[in-house]
């Protein structure tokens, strides 16, 4: 009976340092996963925070795209002039180059 008595105890202790052993790896393991999820949660608002800036700028996308159409109207107003200008001053060249020959023909017949 001693004998199995010290059998059962050293079974216990057996018992108890394996227990401990996978207690200890079942600790570790906990650790990896916990470190895990603190990396994908950091991640994680890192992408959130992008997706904010990048809703942010979407949302002032349709005010800079109605800034730029009024300046390309402005652009179109500007070169409109231009045209205005040069074509008036391509007919007063015409004119004067008229005006210059019917006054060198006009010489040439005095």
């Amino acid at each position: 009976m001693l004998a199995t008595t010290r059998g059962i105890r050293a079974d216990m202790r057996d018992i108890r340092a394996d227990i401990r052993a996978l207690s200890d790896r079942l600790d570790k393991r906990i650790d990896e996963q916990d470190a895990k999820l603190e990396r994908l949660a950091e991640r994680l608002g890192r992408q959130e925070q992008e997706q904010a800036r990048m809703n942010g700028v979407l949302a002032t996308l349709p005010e800079r795209l109605g800034r730029l159409e009024q300046e390309q109207a402005r652009m179109n107003g500007v070169l409109e002039t231009i045209r205005a200008g040069l074509s008036y001053r391509v007919e007063r060249a015409d004119a004067g180059d008229r005006v210059a020959e019917a006054s060198e023909s006009y010489e040439a017949q005095e």
